[in-house]
């Protein structure tokens, strides 16, 4: 209970932020002319850390649209996308599933890339770039039907030099001796 009133309470931060985008000026005319600033969040946090959640809270309750990374990622390399051909350039036939899909088996890849710094790094060069094209898109996207605020829903936001792509970082953590004080309570 106390993480969703956490939760809430960084939507209506998130609220407050968006506020202080929203400036009215006056018009030659004295009628008073609404200019909205583009504002792209980033929401990022550890595994396990409520992430997920605080994403799931923001676009239900709080009507805040969310770009995912991951579901991004998946998408980019589906069957008939660049990324997919590249990918099975350069990796071989073996590692499409066998099951008439044509989708990349995600296992047999990682064991490949997994144990091969190289081939992770080739791989790394054909889908982030495909990653950071596909989510700038869908933030333009977002801002020509009139949104003014979009989250970027990204695990690795640090990690991956992505902050540089929005405005505010949110960071969710989650701290055991948190959660262990509010269940004693």
């Amino acid at each position: 209970m106390r993480f969703k009133q956490t939760a809430s309470g960084l939507a209506r931060t998130f609220e407050h932020i968006i506020g202080e985008h929203v400036r009215y000026i006056l018009h030659a005319t004295g009628n008073y002319v609404l200019i909205t600033w583009r504002v792209v969040v980033g929401l990022t946090g550890g595994i396990a850390s409520g992430k997920s959640t605080v994403s799931r809270l923001l676009s239900t309750k709080h009507k805040f649209p969310i770009v995912d990374a991951d579901v991004i990622a998946r998408d980019v390399v589906q069957p008939g996308t660049s990324a997919y051909a590249r990918i099975v350039k350069q990796f071989g036939e073996d590692i499409v599933l066998r099951d008439g899909s044509l989708q990349i088996d995600r296992k047999k890849l990682g064991s490949v890339v997994f144990r091969d710094a190289e081939k992770r790094k080739v791989l790394n060069s054909i889908v982030h770039p495909a990653v950071r094209w596909a989510m700038l898109s869908a933030v333009l996207k977002l801002w020509m039907h009139g949104e003014s605020v979009c989250i970027l829903d990204v695990p690795l936001l640090v990690e991956a030099n992505l902050w540089k792509m929005v405005g505010w970082v949110v960071i969710v953590y989650w701290c055991a001796c948190y959660y262990f004080a509010s269940i004693q309570i």
